[in-house]
């Protein structure tokens, strides 16, 4: 007797990565790309500045043809729409917009950045007396957008800007998402799970400090050398680094196993520098697995020459630019004599805490290797130390973790009954983690409401000028390429740290 079986929603784990490219495919490509070519028109001599942007819109339109051929039309459905309800209401929380609370630790030296592209012409530059002239040299590609409509609506406007551009953006990461709609019940855990999702630093902190912190304590810090950023506090504390990562990671999981991502693979990379570098450095590594598959299927053809060209004349331009005096940015490893007595106590309950115990009861259900990628890159990551606060393992970190997050959602959205011990454990782990962004909510409401300053530059935080965000213009290299600072913000450097009530340090 045949019996005809229910047609089930849901792709098998092993066609993951081989969905079409479509429309939102195009549509995150122009979102990324739009900073971009506010770079490259603001911040390169004028012959450069036309060439690059006219070769940029080609690459595009080039992605447009391929991403048309053969997709359906987008089409709006209930789950879009409440998706859209959840971007904003998980944005209003953040700093953009300054709805509520923003943490001021970070976003008020974002708002300096937003404020100083704003009113200075582009690209800006710093007197503070003396013979030095200092050059805005920062990834700017999430607050151009913003700057551009403040410059024309006035300053006030911008935060509101970079507010919608962040909700925009936020959109886009949930639409790409495998969320189903046609079971209610799971498409409201799958969002619950992508915003809550962290890891279980609650019983880090508790293990290593014996007492639990107050409701507005940022948790993360726990293991004290390095952290992993829960969903909600990258979007809280650092939307520059996470939008990109995590668009850059959603489109990897959909489409990798297809021969038209291989087209546009070169043009993603390259639209993600002037975001954020920490994003192309956590994405390289799954670009070494997408090779991997191209030598091994014999699939070079399928890469499109004139994009590949294209992307590493656009991805030059704004690694000059973000180089420029690299070498004052101070980094090391993290295993010297002061970190060495306590890295190896505190590595292997990281690990476990963080996302080994998710990952292995992820494993029988996606033994893919984005996910073993992706649990190799979170080990070796908090062996790297760059930047003041460790930022390599804090935003290196983000697509890795954004892949995890993915395959913990398409766990949730496939469980049977004979996952459903493992399916308990999952869901544990998630409560467990979801108390770090339940701090962060709880800041966010309880804390007092601010206004971004419309008078602090970036060169107004402390007695020595902040080497992440400027550079000596005298160390900008290429400066055949690139314009001289066309507007001057003269101003002097305090003699003091900017200071903070201490609730509002990390």
């Amino acid at each position: 007797m045949k019996i005809n079986l229910p047609s089930v929603e849901l792709e098998p784990v092993e066609q993951q990565g081989q969905r079409p490219l479509d429309r939102l495919t195009f549509v995150s490509l122009v979102y990324l790309g739009i900073p971009l070519a506010l770079f490259l028109a603001g911040w390169l001599r004028a012959p450069f500045a036309v060439a690059l942007v006219a070769l940029l819109c080609l690459a595009i339109y080039a992605a447009w043809r391929i991403c048309h051929t053969n997709s359906p039309p987008f089409q709006i459905s209930l789950l879009h729409l409440v998706l859209v309800c959840a971007a904003v209401c998980w944005v209003c929380f953040g700093g953009a917009g300054h709805v509520l609370y923003a943490n001021r630790f970070d976003w008020t030296v974002r708002h300096a950045v937003l404020r100083d592209l704003t009113v200075a012409s582009w690209p800006p530059g710093y007197d503070i007396g003396g013979s030095v002239l200092w050059f805005l040299r920062c990834p700017v590609g999430y607050y151009l957008p913003a700057a551009l409509g403040g410059k024309i609506f006035g300053l006030i406007s911008a935060d509101a800007f970079l507010w919608l551009w962040t909700v925009i953006g936020v959109c886009i990461f949930l639409w790409l998402l495998p969320i189903q709609s046609r079971r209610p019940g799971r498409m409201g855990l799958a969002i619950v799970a992508v915003v809550l999702f962290s890891g279980m630093d609650i019983i880090g902190w508790l293990t290593l400090w014996g007492f639990y912190p107050p409701l507005y304590r940022h948790l993360e810090w726990w293991a004290q050398m390095f952290q992993y950023s829960s969903n909600t506090t990258l979007l809280f504390w650092a939307p520059n680094h996470a939008l990109p990562a995590w668009i850059a990671a959603a489109l990897f999981w959909r489409h990798w196993k297809t021969d038209a991502f291989i087209a546009i693979s070169p043009l993603l990379l390259s639209l993600l520098p002037v975001w954020s570098p920490f994003a192309v450095i956590g994405m390289l590594p799954f670009y070494a697995l997408l090779a991997f598959r191209v030598i091994r299927d014999r699939k070079i053809g399928a890469f499109s020459l004139p994009l590949m060209g294209i992307s590493l004349l656009l991805t030059f331009a704004v690694v000059a630019y973000l180089s420029m005096d690299l070498a004052s940015i101070p980094s090391s490893t993290s295993m010297d004599e002061r970190y060495f007595s306590f890295f190896f106590e505190r590595y292997p309950l990281f690990v476990i805490l963080e996302f080994g115990a998710l990952a292995a009861l992820l494993w029988k259900s996606n033994r893919g290797p984005v996910l073993l990628f992706s649990v190799i890159v979170l080990l070796g990551l908090p062996f790297i130390r760059f930047g003041a606060n460790n930022d390599f393992a804090m935003r290196a970190s983000v697509p890795a973790l954004a892949f995890l997050c993915i395959a913990t959602l398409d766990f949730l959205q496939r469980a049977t009954k004979e996952s459903r011990g493992r399916m308990i454990a999952v869901c544990s782990i998630l409560l467990l983690g979801a108390v770090t962004p339940f701090h962060e909510f709880y800041r966010a409401v309880s804390f007092p409401h601010w206004e971004p300053s419309q008078t602090i530059t970036v060169m107004d935080f402390g007695p020595i000028p902040p080497s992440s965000y400027v550079c000596r213009h005298e160390h900008t290299w290429m400066q055949d390429i690139f314009r001289d600072p066309a507007g001057i913000l003269k101003t002097t450097l305090p003699a003091e740290p900017m200071r903070y009530r201490p609730e509002e340090y990390p």
